[in-house]
């Protein structure tokens, strides 16, 4: 159907009956069929792209000869359409009046959506447009907390007219086949059937990046409603440990309890707000102010004062308490969160609980903990962490033995805004011929270590991974890995990469589990904190 839908308005666009193509392409956009939305995308292209060229006039008079046929929120977005396309900066003013429009009486989340993609397709070169365009819709989604922006359909045709981002970096209608052949997504990855969320396909603008005001907003909106990872068990073995988590403004202690369990707090006396803990890690009998002394069990009970008779309203002890957050923890992690609205851990956390439990990471051990101020927006780490398109420009070393061919590849979108990479380890890429020669190093000192000879794999070096596979499951438990019959195959050899939305990535090899948090500086959104931390299985002798 979608494609039907497409081919007959890119027919009836050739055939220059432009008012009978837009109809189509309305009809499409209305019906909550996906693969018609889908289409009708496709088609607005071809109508932008294949009728107008760029050519101001001819869009306004086109529009304004269907505009008396549509409904009221239709007209106003053909209004902003108009607006939008001119290049006529005088007209502002107009283009402003329809948005508020569609955002006040027609209220629909889908138009409001639709006008912004116009906006950053045709007016991005007045960054003022741009700013005061994301401010509304930011306002937009406060104003009402449960509305979401509709997403933007995954194309799938190969040969779909995307609105790129090359076009929205020109601020020109007019679009580049070869552009648009480069932006349409295909399907050469493998996406998992069951995870291919659709995606919204905002203009990712230097704002999120550089402005103060989307960083208050992110504070505001955003760091309040995930779980954040404070820290590791191991720091909290005993009753009186504590760890310290610095977070932006925020300052968290986790504080192991009488009964195992462990606790978070706002590091915060509520007497004056002095923080409590300075140093990362420590362990007290209780936890005292250095201000004015008042002490506090480790339940955060107020249980020491001085002079607690001057108090108007008699002794605080016992009615005074650490403002709590909540506290839980997955493997050898401790995760907190401020917002009691939030989903409780494990099922934030899906599917990932489930699909590591094999490694059994309750009991590994982290050998490195690093943490680096760095000169740059946090997001910045995060969208390199979630493509691997970067290796072999940066990593070129990991080419001989990890297989980041994008048909080699599995990727994973979630509801939840997580997502997963899987790439086959103990294999080198596809993106060059490894396969027909001699196994390359280091892939050949690996194989040699789990008693694979790399000689007998010459000229069909792509199947060591299996070879290797069935090694460690034959010599593993014998050399101390424990954990190797309770993981796939998959899991013997592979690398799984999952990201957390929005600031947390765990990279999962055999033996190590890499952590990478990075999180926003209090005060600059044009740096960030970036930590690093490793973690091992507990293998006798290592």
């Amino acid at each position: 159907m979608s494609f039907d839908l497409e081919a007959e308005v890119r027919d009836l666009a050739a055939r220059r009956d432009i008012t009978e193509a837009v109809h189509r392409y309305m009809r499409g956009l209305d019906r909550l069929d996906p693969d018609l939305q889908r289409a009708a995308f496709h088609a607005d292209a071809w109508i932008d792209a294949g009728i107008f060229k760029g050519d101001a006039a001819a869009f306004v008079g086109f529009c304004q000869d269907f505009l008396g046929a549509m409904d009221a929120s239709h007209h106003l977005l053909g209004q902003v359409r108009i607006e939008t396309k001119s290049s006529d900066s005088a007209r502002g003013e107009c283009y402003f009046q329809a948005w508020h429009g569609i955002r006040d009486e027609a209220g629909s989340p889908r138009d409001l959506f639709i006008a912004g993609r116009y906006i950053d397709d045709y007016a991005c070169k007045n960054g003022e447009w741009r700013i005061a365009k994301r401010k509304l819709i930011t306002d937009w989604v406060k104003d009402d907390p449960t509305a979401s922006l509709p997403q933007t359909p995954r194309p799938t045709a190969p040969d779909a007219v995307e609105k790129t981002s090359a076009t929205r970096a020109h601020g020109s209608a007019d679009r580049d086949p070869e552009d648009a052949k480069m932006n349409a997504e295909s399907k050469v990855s493998r996406y998992s059937p069951d995870f291919d969320q659709p995606v919204r396909g905002d203009a990712i603008t230097a704002d999120r990046y550089i402005s103060k005001d989307w960083m208050d907003l992110e504070i505001r909106n955003l760091w309040p409603k995930v779980w954040h990872l404070g820290g590791v068990l191991a720091d909290l073995e005993d009753e009186g440990d504590i760890v310290r988590h610095n977070f932006a403004k925020e300052s968290v202690i986790l504080v192991k309890q009488e009964d195992g369990s462990v606790r978070a707090f706002y590091n915060s006396c509520p007497h004056r707000g002095n923080r409590l803990i300075l140093g990362e890690t420590t362990s007290v009998p209780a936890i005292t102010c250095g201000y004015h002394g008042w002490k506090y069990d480790l339940d955060g009970t107020l249980i020491q004062v001085q002079d607690p008779d001057d108090f108007e309203s008699g002794n605080p002890c016992g009615r005074v308490h650490l403002s709590e957050l909540r506290c839980e923890t997955w493997g050898p992690f401790v995760f907190w969160c401020m917002d009691d609205d939030v989903p409780p851990l494990a099922e934030w956390l899906a599917p990932f609980p489930e699909r590591l439990a094999g490694y059994g990471l309750e009991n590994w051990v982290r050998v490195l903990n690093v943490s680096a101020d760095c000169e740059f927006n946090w997001k910045i780490i995060r969208d390199n962490f979630n493509e691997s398109y970067h290796l072999p420009t940066i990593h070129p070393e990991l080419a001989t033995f990890i297989n980041d061919g994008l048909p080699d590849t599995l990727f994973e979108m979630y509801p939840s805004g997580h997502n997963a990479m899987w790439m086959k380890g103990h294999q080198a890429t596809t993106r060059k011929d490894y396969a027909s020669g001699e196994v390359p190093t280091p892939l050949d000192a690996i194989a040699q270590a789990w008693g694979v000879d790399p000689a007998a794999y010459k000229g069909r070096t792509d199947e060591v991974r299996a070879a290797i596979v069935e090694a460690k499951r034959r010599l593993g438990p014998e050399r101390g890995y424990a954990n190797y019959d309770q993981m796939t195959d998959q899991q013997l050899v592979d690398y799984f990469h999952c990201t957390l939305f929005p600031n947390l990535t765990i990279t999962m090899s055999p033996e190590q589990c890499q952590i990478l948090r990075t999180e926003p500086h209090p005060t600059d959104p044009e740096k960030c904190v970036f930590q690093h931390w490793c973690l091992y299985p507990p293998v006798p002798g290592m």
